[in-house]
């Protein structure tokens, strides 16, 4: 049930749901850990919160599932995702400049 909760706030308030996983685990800091680049940690997580949190969701689910790596079927839903965050980034674009062509008239 609890897992449930989790799903539906991670799909409606993503970012909600990294904040809390940020700080109630490490479910998210270890996917990054083993990373030999000088982004891993917590800059990585911190840069998906803000930009891409779907990405960042979807990564460190297929990385859990799949054993820490990302492959087969686990790529297209990190794919998804990415598509998804760009869809939402160009949703938005698409709305201020609909307030904008209201606001001159």
């Amino acid at each position: 049930m609890l897992g449930c909760l989790i799903g539906l706030l991670a799909f409606f308030l993503p970012r909600v749901a990294i904040l809390l996983l940020l700080l109630f685990g490490d479910w998210i800091i270890v996917c990054f850990r083993a990373l030999t680049s000088p982004l891993n940690g917590l800059l990585l997580p911190v840069l998906g919160l803000l930009f891409v949190p779907y990405t960042l969701l979807a990564y460190c689910l297929a990385w859990h599932q799949n054993g820490g790596m990302i492959s087969g079927m686990w790529t297209v839903l990190v794919v998804v995702a990415v598509l998804v965050d760009f869809g939402v980034i160009g949703q938005g674009g698409r709305s201020s400049r609909k307030w904008k062509k209201r606001e001159q008239r």
